[in-house]
């Protein structure tokens, strides 16, 4: 999509084939390609930014906040982080490294307007950015829901006058309206296609409880660090225990903080109240996040990947418990435990796995699979669904693929790739393991032959009998294979 904004081929509102997920990312991406080409390189350059974008906010929020020592140990923790922040953060699954970036923009803005309101300052501005950063966030994808509730909520509880300053509340507004202008424009007039696309699934209240449980069970250990995916084991024996204390001990400080000051967080008169009073802020948005992926069946499957915007607000407590830590702790314990931590997380970064996997969908290069298939001549091919796009990519679409296999077979993001591979004469395919071993099954059991070739974990089919070609086109999934 970066690559199409670029060219001025199309400016899609949200991601190819779907009515969610707001093209931020992509338009961004575009800027950079137009300035530095398009390539895996300057791909990956775009997600930097936005992750720079996360750790500046989050520093600057924690260093009016808390103070300098808690400003630098939130941005290290970042910035020395779980392998899954950047995992997620610089292969873009989605829109979520910008909405994690969006999340701390909310953040900084509120303590913005707090703190202008409470001095008698000027106060337009911060309501503006933080009704922009907000509009911005709810088209780039709605899960900035739940941190709309801790903010409203934190407001009400630690300054409820906010709403009754219309003309602020009015600048906020017209922020907000800008900022979710292109998700009104994708909506508006055509039938309000975000508000009832298939994706949007509720669970029962019951099951919506279970998900709620499963947030420490499941994704916990994944986004603090003990195991890189949902299912795998831990990095080593325990992990997940050093997790859980990772992730419990500063929000157990910041709740024990906030509760012990708890009759003055409107009108705190100590240092320590007026923090208190700070900290409930990311505590709200963690629990209107968390509440809210509660709700929707994939939360943690396969991935907690929704919840990518956890590590703003977390680093904050992060900080805040550090720098109490640095305070009243002996130097030296202080300086182990921070060393041991990014020990931990350095150890889960060498430990993850680094090969091309389905999981992880934008790690290796294509580059050998890309020579194999114009060595062959080769340009459109019927492949798995988790690398067409990054082939189509990585070829500058020399190559256009067309999703096919087993499972999310029939998910076709882009239609003009479809087109074009449905046309062609002579198309290969490309599939990997499992799905690969049951095209070799049908091929097998119908008495039927293509050539075959295999480029690290990829299997390249081409010569394919016009029988076959009839199957697969009809079919859109390996005949035989498991139904998608």
């Amino acid at each position: 999509m970066g690559r199409h904004i670029a060219s001025g081929e199309s400016h899609p509102v949200f991601y190819y084939g779907s009515a969610y997920a707001g093209t931020l990312e992509s338009h961004v991406m575009a800027a950079v390609f137009r300035l530095f080409g398009s390539s895996v390189w300057t791909y990956r350059l775009t997600l930097m930014f936005f992750l720079a974008i996360l750790v500046g906010l989050v520093y600057a929020t924690a260093r009016r906040a808390f103070g300098l020592t808690a400003a630098v140990a939130s941005a290290a923790y970042l910035a020395v982080a779980p392998y899954y922040l950047l995992y997620k953060g610089l292969t873009s699954d989605g829109a979520y490294t910008s909405l994690a970036a969006l999340t701390a923009g909310i953040l900084y803005g509120s303590v913005r307007m707090d703190e202008a309101v409470e001095r008698g300052r000027k106060t337009g501005l911060w309501f503006g950015f933080t009704g922009l950063a907000a509009g911005l966030g709810w088209w780039v994808d709605p899960l900035i829901g739940g941190v709309f509730v801790g903010v409203l909520v934190w407001f009400a509880v630690a300054r409820p006058g906010v709403y009754r300053r219309l003309g602020d509340l009015g600048v906020f507004a017209s922020g907000f309206l800008l900022g979710s202008l292109p998700w009104l424009v994708g909506n508006v007039g055509k039938g309000w296609p975000s508000l009832t696309s298939p994706s949007i699934l509720w669970l029962a209240p019951p099951e919506a409880v279970k998900q709620f449980v499963r947030f420490w069970t499941v994704a916990v250990p994944v986004l603090f660090g003990a195991r890189p995916f949902t299912g795998q084991p831990d990095v080593f024996p325990g992990a997940a225990v050093l997790a859980f204390l990772v992730y419990a001990v500063p929000v157990a400080l910041a709740v024990y903080t906030v509760f012990r000051h708890r009759r003055s967080l409107r009108e705190p008169g100590t240092p320590d109240a007026a923090r208190a009073r700070l900290l409930l802020l990311p505590l709200l948005t963690i629990l209107g996040m968390h509440a809210l992926v509660a709700w929707h069946p994939y939360s943690y499957s396969p991935e907690p990947r929704y919840l990518l915007p956890i590590y703003g607000p977390f680093a904050l407590l992060f900080g805040y418990a550090f720098s109490r830590a640095a305070d009243r702790l002996p130097k030296v314990l202080v300086a182990t435990g921070a060393a041991a931590l990014a020990a931990f997380n350095l150890y889960g970064l060498a430990r993850a796995p680094l090969a091309d996997d389905f999981r992880l969908v934008a790690t290796s290069t294509l580059d050998p699979l890309v020579k194999a298939l114009e060595e062959r001549q080769i340009r459109d091919v019927y492949v798995s669904y988790w690398i067409g796009y990054r082939l189509a990519f990585e070829s500058r679409e020399r190559i256009r693929a067309a999703s096919f296999g087993t499972g999310t077979a029939r998910i076709e993001r882009y239609p003009p790739y479809l087109a074009a591979v449905s046309s062609s004469k002579s198309p290969g395919v490309v599939l990997m393991r499992e799905e690969a071993a049951a095209f070799e099954r049908y091929l097998a059991n119908a008495g039927r032959h293509a050539d075959r070739a295999e480029v690290g974990p990829y299997a390249i089919y081409w010569n394919i009998d016009p029988a076959t070609l009839r199957d697969i086109r009809s079919l859109r999934q390996v005949p035989g294979g498991t139904p998608g």
